[in-house]
């Protein structure tokens, strides 16, 4: 493919399998009879990884990104070989469906009718009868990606995480916390809907220790985060991103072992500044990891009767969270038939009546 401009390939597979550079080459191969005008992929990326199932058998995830829509294909072999090839022949007829076809394949046309020789007049014999022409060839079928303008819109995919949050958060000392996310992913931006609870947390009240006397913390938020996403590792595509959002929820006090012990509940809000990253392990599979700085909006205070002041929200927080990442496919491109061949229909013309005789 010499001048042209090539996809984006990122290959995974287990040792002893062909390299990404292989692959490369037999692109090339494929698309040597292809018009060097048809062979531009340069919009094309695609995502291979090969998994060993068993002894000898093989499977092949493969996502094709092109004119703005993704397909996706599973293939199993009973080896790396085969799929590799798999892999090159589905990405070559995405960049052009006459890839790796012979030349009579690639180059239909209608057939040639039959020489018919002149008839010769003589008397008391029938004019010879003519051979009649060979049956057009009914027209061939090739899908192709559809050229909409929807279709040239980026793909939205939805992610689902589940994560685990370490650190203040709001409360006092440190500690854990649980949530769930949702993630509307599109190109490089990234919108998020989350929920979280932290563990609850037990302070004593200073000067009482001895005595028991201490309050109990809890918290439960949810926020919203919008980001930019960059990509980072041509093989494993690491998706780096940087959020800002706000999140608000509900800080609880309950006393404990105090004389009048009872429970406050204020609220509690922050600005975040959230960088992060996410590590596709399939195209259906991410590890998160995350970074929350938090500016308090509002901070919630604790007193006791007879006591004072025992506890008041900090003006800066901060929580590191992991978690996984379930992505729906993107739904593939819309697709359109283009035909060639002779059929006479195909063109708008009426057919030829066979001669009679």
């Amino acid at each position: 493919m010499a001048g042209a401009a090539g996809p984006e390939l990122r290959w995974a597979a287990p040792e002893g399998c062909p390299e990404e550079a292989s692959l490369h080459a037999g692109l090339d191969r494929a698309l040597r009879s292809v018009p060097a005008a048809r062979r531009d992929a340069s919009d094309l990326e695609a995502w291979a990884q090969v998994q060993e199932l068993a002894p000898g058998r093989y499977a092949l995830e493969l996502e094709i990104t092109a004119d703005g829509g993704v397909s996706t294909r599973r293939v199993e072999a009973s080896s790396c070989e085969e799929l590799a090839d798999a892999a090159t022949l589905l990405i070559a007829m995405v960049i052009d469906p006459t890839a790796g076809a012979g030349p009579e394949e690639t180059h239909a046309g209608p057939p040639e009718p039959a020489p018919v020789d002149p008839p010769t007049q003589s008397s008391g014999s029938l004019p010879p009868e003519p051979t009649p022409q060979a049956a057009p060839r009914p027209p061939t079928t090739v899908d192709l990606p559809a050229a909409s303008p929807r279709d040239r819109q980026a793909p939205v995919r939805v992610g689902v995480d589940a994560q685990l949050a370490l650190g203040g958060g709001g409360l006092p000392g440190f500690g854990a916390g649980a949530g769930l996310g949702v993630a509307v992913l599109r190109a490089h931006l990234r919108a998020e809907l989350f929920a979280r609870y932290h563990l609850p947390r037990t302070r004593a009240l200073a000067g009482l220790e001895g005595t028991g006397a201490a309050v109990r913390y809890d918290l439960v938020e949810g926020g919203v985060r919008g980001c930019g996403v960059g990509e980072v590792g041509a093989r494993v595509g690491v998706e780096l991103f940087g959020c800002v959002g706000v999140e608000l929820g509900a800080m609880r006090g309950v006393g404990r072992a105090l004389p009048v012990s009872a429970s406050h509940t204020g609220l509690w809000a922050a600005a975040l500044l959230t960088p992060g990253l996410a590590i596709p392990v399939t195209p259906r599979l991410a590890v998160l990891a995350r970074g929350d700085l938090g500016v308090a909006l509002s901070r919630p205070r604790f007193a006791v009767l007879n006591y004072g002041d025992a506890y008041r929200a900090p003006a800066v927080t901060y929580a590191i969270t992991v978690g996984i990442e379930l992505r729906a496919p993107a739904a593939p491109p819309r697709r359109r038939g283009r035909k060639t061949g002779t059929d006479p229909a195909a063109r708008g013309q009426s057919p030829r009546e066979p001669p009679s005789r």
